[in-house]
Protein backbone atom coordinates (compact mmCIF):
# COMPACT_ATOMS: atom_id res chain seq x y z
CA UNK A 1 0.00 0.00 0.00
CA UNK A 2 1.37 3.04 -0.84
CA UNK A 3 0.18 6.59 0.22
CA UNK A 4 0.41 9.75 -1.98
CA UNK A 5 -1.08 13.43 -2.06
CA UNK A 6 -3.99 14.59 -3.90
CA UNK A 7 -6.29 17.59 -4.40
CA UNK A 8 -10.01 17.60 -5.29
CA UNK A 9 -13.33 19.38 -5.48
CA UNK A 10 -14.37 23.00 -6.34
CA UNK A 11 -12.44 24.34 -3.51
CA UNK A 12 -9.36 22.33 -4.35
CA UNK A 13 -9.05 20.43 -1.00
CA UNK A 14 -5.69 18.65 -0.19
CA UNK A 15 -5.66 15.18 1.19
CA UNK A 16 -3.59 12.11 1.79
CA UNK A 17 -4.79 8.78 0.73
CA UNK A 18 -3.80 5.70 0.00
CA UNK A 19 -3.81 3.48 -3.25
CA UNK A 20 -2.57 0.50 -4.83
CA UNK A 21 -1.00 2.14 -7.77
CA UNK A 22 2.84 2.63 -7.13
CA UNK A 23 3.77 4.43 -10.54
CA UNK A 24 1.05 7.42 -10.41
CA UNK A 25 2.51 10.73 -12.34
CA UNK A 26 2.06 14.04 -10.54
CA UNK A 27 -0.44 16.00 -11.79
CA UNK A 28 -2.29 12.69 -13.03
CA UNK A 29 -6.11 12.42 -12.97
CA UNK A 30 -7.21 9.74 -10.74
CA UNK A 31 -11.17 8.47 -9.47
CA UNK A 32 -10.90 9.06 -5.85
CA UNK A 33 -13.09 7.81 -3.10
CA UNK A 34 -13.15 10.59 -0.15
CA UNK A 35 -15.89 11.46 2.84
CA UNK A 36 -17.85 13.36 0.45
CA UNK A 37 -18.25 10.64 -2.47
CA UNK A 38 -16.94 9.82 -5.59
CA UNK A 39 -14.93 12.53 -6.99
CA UNK A 40 -11.86 13.69 -9.98
CA UNK A 41 -8.75 14.12 -8.18
CA UNK A 42 -5.61 15.82 -9.35
CA UNK A 43 -2.25 13.32 -7.98
CA UNK A 44 0.58 16.01 -6.18
CA UNK A 45 3.32 13.66 -4.93
CA UNK A 46 4.85 10.92 -5.96
CA UNK A 47 3.30 7.27 -3.93
CA UNK A 48 5.84 6.39 -0.74
CA UNK A 49 5.45 2.92 0.14
CA UNK A 50 3.94 2.59 3.39
CA UNK A 51 5.29 0.39 6.49
CA UNK A 52 3.60 -2.85 7.76
CA UNK A 53 3.73 -1.27 11.55
CA UNK A 54 1.05 1.62 10.30
CA UNK A 55 -2.09 1.69 10.58
CA UNK A 56 -3.99 3.80 7.72
CA UNK A 57 -7.33 5.89 9.70
CA UNK A 58 -7.88 7.93 7.16
CA UNK A 59 -11.02 7.90 4.14
CA UNK A 60 -9.49 8.44 1.42
CA UNK A 61 -8.28 6.17 -1.25
CA UNK A 62 -8.01 6.09 -4.87
CA UNK A 63 -9.89 3.55 -6.52
CA UNK A 64 -8.18 3.80 -10.31
CA UNK A 65 -6.98 6.01 -12.88
CA UNK A 66 -9.36 8.46 -14.69
CA UNK A 67 -10.56 7.03 -17.97
CA UNK A 68 -11.88 9.18 -21.30
CA UNK A 69 -15.12 8.55 -19.82
CA UNK A 70 -14.58 10.43 -16.49
CA UNK A 71 -13.25 12.93 -18.13
CA UNK A 72 -15.93 13.45 -20.51
CA UNK A 73 -18.16 13.24 -17.66
CA UNK A 74 -16.59 15.37 -15.45
CA UNK A 75 -16.32 17.93 -18.17
CA UNK A 76 -20.06 17.76 -19.07
CA UNK A 77 -20.76 18.18 -14.96
CA UNK A 78 -18.92 21.58 -14.75
CA UNK A 79 -20.01 23.02 -17.97
CA UNK A 80 -23.60 22.79 -19.19
CA UNK A 81 -25.01 21.16 -16.05
CA UNK A 82 -23.28 23.10 -13.44
CA UNK A 83 -25.08 26.86 -15.54
CA UNK A 84 -28.53 24.94 -15.83
CA UNK A 85 -27.99 23.81 -12.09
CA UNK A 86 -27.25 27.25 -10.54
CA UNK A 87 -30.02 28.69 -13.49
CA UNK A 88 -32.69 26.57 -11.05
CA UNK A 89 -31.14 27.45 -8.07
CA UNK A 90 -31.61 31.38 -8.68
CA UNK A 91 -34.59 31.14 -9.87
CA UNK A 92 -36.04 29.23 -6.96
CA UNK A 93 -34.12 31.94 -4.50
CA UNK A 94 -36.04 34.61 -6.03
CA UNK A 95 -39.64 33.26 -5.81
CA UNK A 96 -39.14 32.20 -2.13
CA UNK A 97 -37.86 35.90 -1.61
CA UNK A 98 -34.50 34.23 0.14
CA UNK A 99 -31.93 37.04 1.19
CA UNK A 100 -28.83 34.91 -0.03
CA UNK A 101 -26.26 34.94 -3.24
CA UNK A 102 -25.66 31.98 -5.23
CA UNK A 103 -22.13 31.69 -5.94
CA UNK A 104 -21.41 28.17 -7.58
CA UNK A 105 -22.52 24.86 -8.02
CA UNK A 106 -20.81 21.78 -7.94
CA UNK A 107 -21.17 18.03 -8.93
CA UNK A 108 -19.99 15.11 -7.86
CA UNK A 109 -18.23 12.72 -10.04
CA UNK A 110 -20.50 10.05 -8.97
CA UNK A 111 -23.60 12.23 -8.70
CA UNK A 112 -23.77 11.16 -4.94
CA UNK A 113 -24.41 14.43 -3.97
CA UNK A 114 -24.69 18.19 -5.78
CA UNK A 115 -23.21 21.33 -3.28
CA UNK A 116 -24.48 24.88 -4.16
CA UNK A 117 -22.43 27.40 -2.46
CA UNK A 118 -24.12 30.83 -1.62
CA UNK A 119 -23.02 34.22 1.13
CA UNK A 120 -25.31 35.71 2.94
CA UNK A 121 -25.00 38.77 5.47
CA UNK A 122 -27.72 36.91 7.87
CA UNK A 123 -28.64 33.61 8.93
CA UNK A 124 -30.77 32.25 5.96
CA UNK A 125 -33.54 29.28 6.84
CA UNK A 126 -33.44 27.40 3.70
CA UNK A 127 -35.17 23.86 4.09
CA UNK A 128 -37.70 24.24 1.88
CA UNK A 129 -35.16 25.47 -0.68
CA UNK A 130 -32.99 22.15 -0.27
CA UNK A 131 -36.69 20.24 -0.69
CA UNK A 132 -37.70 21.56 -3.62
CA UNK A 133 -33.89 21.30 -5.08
CA UNK A 134 -34.15 17.80 -4.01
CA UNK A 135 -37.24 17.21 -5.54
CA UNK A 136 -35.58 18.80 -9.07
CA UNK A 137 -32.50 16.99 -9.10
CA UNK A 138 -33.59 13.97 -7.86
CA UNK A 139 -30.23 13.72 -5.63
CA UNK A 140 -28.67 15.18 -2.38
CA UNK A 141 -28.09 18.60 -1.84
CA UNK A 142 -26.19 20.41 0.44
CA UNK A 143 -25.90 24.19 0.64
CA UNK A 144 -22.95 25.66 2.00
CA UNK A 145 -22.30 29.54 3.37
CA UNK A 146 -19.26 31.18 2.00
CA UNK A 147 -17.36 34.28 2.33
CA UNK A 148 -15.71 36.60 -0.13
CA UNK A 149 -12.45 34.91 -0.14
CA UNK A 150 -14.12 31.23 -0.79
CA UNK A 151 -15.95 32.70 -3.39
CA UNK A 152 -12.84 34.35 -4.69
CA UNK A 153 -11.56 30.95 -5.16
CA UNK A 154 -14.60 29.42 -6.92
CA UNK A 155 -14.77 31.91 -9.39
CA UNK A 156 -11.96 34.06 -9.41
CA UNK A 157 -9.33 33.73 -12.35
CA UNK A 158 -6.13 36.00 -12.69
CA UNK A 159 -5.30 38.94 -10.92
CA UNK A 160 -3.23 42.29 -11.35
CA UNK A 161 -0.07 40.64 -11.15
CA UNK A 162 -0.65 38.35 -14.52
CA UNK A 163 -1.01 35.00 -12.49
CA UNK A 164 -3.91 32.29 -11.23
CA UNK A 165 -4.89 33.58 -7.88
CA UNK A 166 -2.88 32.33 -5.22
CA UNK A 167 -6.03 31.40 -3.28
CA UNK A 168 -7.27 28.65 -6.32
CA UNK A 169 -3.82 27.55 -7.50
CA UNK A 170 -1.70 26.48 -4.45
CA UNK A 171 -2.74 28.72 -1.35
CA UNK A 172 -5.78 26.31 0.73
CA UNK A 173 -5.35 28.00 4.00
CA UNK A 174 -6.90 31.24 4.02
CA UNK A 175 -5.15 33.40 6.99
CA UNK A 176 -6.71 36.74 7.69
CA UNK A 177 -4.72 39.62 6.75
CA UNK A 178 -4.03 42.53 9.28
CA UNK A 179 -3.43 46.04 8.23
CA UNK A 180 -0.31 46.44 9.89
CA UNK A 181 1.28 44.10 7.42
CA UNK A 182 0.61 46.52 4.87
CA UNK A 183 2.33 49.32 6.88
CA UNK A 184 5.21 47.11 8.12
CA UNK A 185 6.07 46.65 4.48
CA UNK A 186 5.61 50.50 3.68
CA UNK A 187 2.58 49.73 1.18
CA UNK A 188 0.17 52.02 -0.02
CA UNK A 189 -2.48 52.13 2.63
CA UNK A 190 -5.27 52.93 -0.46
CA UNK A 191 -7.68 49.85 -0.39
CA UNK A 192 -8.56 49.68 -3.74
CA UNK A 193 -4.57 49.46 -4.43
CA UNK A 194 -4.04 46.48 -1.83
CA UNK A 195 -7.13 44.44 -1.78
CA UNK A 196 -7.72 41.33 -3.85
CA UNK A 197 -10.78 40.43 -5.84
CA UNK A 198 -12.60 39.29 -2.67
CA UNK A 199 -12.18 43.06 -1.71
CA UNK A 200 -9.95 41.86 1.38
CA UNK A 201 -6.46 42.47 1.89
CA UNK A 202 -4.23 40.49 -0.78
CA UNK A 203 -2.88 37.20 0.38
CA UNK A 204 0.86 37.85 -0.79
CA UNK A 205 1.56 40.55 2.15
CA UNK A 206 1.91 37.45 3.94
CA UNK A 207 4.69 36.02 2.46
CA UNK A 208 6.57 38.76 3.23
CA UNK A 209 6.28 39.28 6.11
CA UNK A 210 8.43 37.28 8.24
CA UNK A 211 11.25 38.25 5.92
CA UNK A 212 9.96 42.02 7.29
CA UNK A 213 10.09 41.31 10.95
CA UNK A 214 13.36 39.46 11.26
CA UNK A 215 14.45 42.86 9.35
CA UNK A 216 12.92 44.88 11.75
CA UNK A 217 14.63 42.86 14.66
CA UNK A 218 17.99 44.00 13.55
CA UNK A 219 17.05 47.86 13.70
CA UNK A 220 17.00 50.35 16.78
CA UNK A 221 13.63 51.11 18.61
CA UNK A 222 12.55 54.09 17.63
CA UNK A 223 13.43 56.62 20.35
CA UNK A 224 17.11 54.62 21.57
CA UNK A 225 19.98 57.12 21.88
CA UNK A 226 22.48 56.29 19.30
CA UNK A 227 26.36 58.03 17.80
CA UNK A 228 26.22 59.30 14.26
CA UNK A 229 29.81 60.62 14.03
CA UNK A 230 30.88 62.69 15.84
CA UNK A 231 27.54 63.85 17.76
CA UNK A 232 24.58 61.97 19.51
CA UNK A 233 20.82 61.91 18.90
CA UNK A 234 18.36 59.90 18.93
CA UNK A 235 16.19 57.53 16.53
CA UNK A 236 12.08 59.30 15.11
CA UNK A 237 12.25 56.71 12.10
CA UNK A 238 13.08 53.29 10.27
CA UNK A 239 13.20 52.15 6.68
CA UNK A 240 12.85 48.41 6.96
CA UNK A 241 13.67 47.31 3.43
CA UNK A 242 16.73 49.75 2.76
CA UNK A 243 17.97 49.23 6.63
CA UNK A 244 18.22 53.09 7.25
CA UNK A 245 17.41 54.87 10.44
CA UNK A 246 16.41 58.82 10.92
CA UNK A 247 18.28 60.63 13.74
CA UNK A 248 17.24 63.99 15.65
CA UNK A 249 20.38 65.27 16.74
CA UNK A 250 21.18 67.06 19.30
CA UNK A 251 21.58 70.07 17.28
CA UNK A 252 18.04 69.61 16.64
CA UNK A 253 18.56 68.46 12.84
CA UNK A 254 17.62 65.24 11.23
CA UNK A 255 20.06 62.71 9.40
CA UNK A 256 19.14 59.81 7.45
CA UNK A 257 22.12 57.02 7.94
CA UNK A 258 22.42 53.35 6.86
CA UNK A 259 22.58 50.84 10.00
CA UNK A 260 26.07 50.15 9.82
CA UNK A 261 27.14 53.93 10.40
CA UNK A 262 25.21 53.71 13.84
CA UNK A 263 26.46 52.98 17.01
CA UNK A 264 24.74 52.76 21.21
CA UNK A 265 25.80 55.59 22.98
CA UNK A 266 27.26 55.18 26.09
CA UNK A 267 25.28 55.86 29.11
CA UNK A 268 24.63 59.33 29.67
CA UNK A 269 26.42 60.55 27.00
CA UNK A 270 22.91 61.53 24.74
CA UNK A 271 22.13 63.61 28.15
CA UNK A 272 25.54 65.72 28.24
CA UNK A 273 25.83 66.37 24.55
CA UNK A 274 22.05 67.34 24.33
CA UNK A 275 22.76 69.79 27.78
CA UNK A 276 26.11 71.33 26.01
CA UNK A 277 24.00 71.90 23.03
CA UNK A 278 21.11 73.63 25.00
CA UNK A 279 23.90 75.92 26.84
CA UNK A 280 25.37 77.10 23.34
CA UNK A 281 22.13 78.05 21.75
CA UNK A 282 21.41 79.96 24.95
CA UNK A 283 24.25 81.66 25.29
CA UNK A 284 23.92 82.75 21.71
CA UNK A 285 20.30 83.79 22.23
CA UNK A 286 21.62 85.87 24.73
CA UNK A 287 24.53 87.51 22.49
CA UNK A 288 22.31 88.36 19.84
CA UNK A 289 19.73 90.46 22.50
CA UNK A 290 22.93 91.95 24.08
CA UNK A 291 24.26 93.28 20.05
CA UNK A 292 27.39 91.43 20.87
CA UNK A 293 28.36 88.80 18.30
CA UNK A 294 30.67 86.02 19.33
CA UNK A 295 33.93 85.59 17.76
CA UNK A 296 34.49 85.20 14.03
CA UNK A 297 31.19 87.27 13.60
CA UNK A 298 31.21 91.56 12.42
CA UNK A 299 34.44 92.74 12.70
CA UNK A 300 36.20 95.95 11.69
CA UNK A 301 39.79 95.51 9.68
CA UNK A 302 41.76 95.69 12.95
CA UNK A 303 40.37 92.59 13.93
CA UNK A 304 38.07 93.58 16.49
CA UNK A 305 34.64 92.71 17.74
CA UNK A 306 32.04 95.50 16.94
CA UNK A 307 29.50 96.06 19.86
CA UNK A 308 26.19 97.97 18.68
CA UNK A 309 25.26 99.62 21.19
CA UNK A 310 21.29 99.93 21.62
CA UNK A 311 20.07 103.51 21.86
CA UNK A 312 18.30 104.36 24.73
CA UNK A 313 14.38 105.29 24.74
CA UNK A 314 14.15 109.06 25.29
CA UNK A 315 11.57 110.54 28.07
CA UNK A 316 8.70 112.50 27.65
CA UNK A 317 9.99 115.07 29.12
CA UNK A 318 12.91 115.67 26.81
CA UNK A 319 10.51 115.17 23.73
CA UNK A 320 8.38 118.03 25.21
CA UNK A 321 11.47 120.52 25.71
CA UNK A 322 12.63 119.09 22.06
CA UNK A 323 8.94 120.14 21.07
CA UNK A 324 9.35 123.48 22.58
CA UNK A 325 12.38 124.56 21.17
CA UNK A 326 11.25 123.52 17.38
CA UNK A 327 8.01 125.23 17.93
CA UNK A 328 10.07 128.84 18.86
CA UNK A 329 12.38 128.54 16.31
CA UNK A 330 10.15 128.35 13.73
CA UNK A 331 8.23 131.63 15.11
CA UNK A 332 11.45 133.77 15.38
CA UNK A 333 12.11 132.76 11.43
CA UNK A 334 10.48 135.11 9.14
CA UNK A 335 8.81 133.92 6.34
CA UNK A 336 9.53 133.98 3.14
CA UNK A 337 7.39 136.32 1.50
CA UNK A 338 7.88 138.75 4.29
CA UNK A 339 11.86 138.25 3.85
CA UNK A 340 11.42 139.07 -0.40
CA UNK A 341 8.66 141.96 0.17
CA UNK A 342 10.80 143.92 2.53
CA UNK A 343 14.08 143.54 0.28
CA UNK A 344 11.89 144.71 -2.70
CA UNK A 345 10.89 147.92 -0.56
CA UNK A 346 14.36 148.83 0.15
CA UNK A 347 15.12 148.52 -3.50
CA UNK A 348 12.64 150.80 -4.64
CA UNK A 349 13.12 153.70 -2.31
CA UNK A 350 17.24 153.47 -3.08
CA UNK A 351 16.16 154.24 -6.74
CA UNK A 352 13.88 157.11 -6.05
CA UNK A 353 16.35 158.92 -4.25
CA UNK A 354 18.85 158.66 -6.72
Amino acid sequence: MFLVSARYGAMGQKESVVTDIDDLAHSEKVVMKTDRGTELGTINSKPSQLGSDVKWTGTGRILRRASEEDLAKHCEQTGCQRKQAENTCREMITEQNLPMQLVFAEYLLGNEKLYFYFMSETRVDFRNLVRELARKFQTRIELRQIGQREAARLVGDYTCCGNELCCRSFLRKLEPIPMAMARLQKQSLDPSKISGMCGKLKCCLRYEEQVYTELRKQLPERGRRVKVGETFGKVVNSDVYNQRVSVETVEGSYVTVPLAELDNAPPGAYEEALKASSSSAESGRRSRASGRFPAGGRSRQSGRTTQNAIPKPKSDSSRRQRDRRSSSARQSRPSRSQSGGSNRNADNQGEGTS
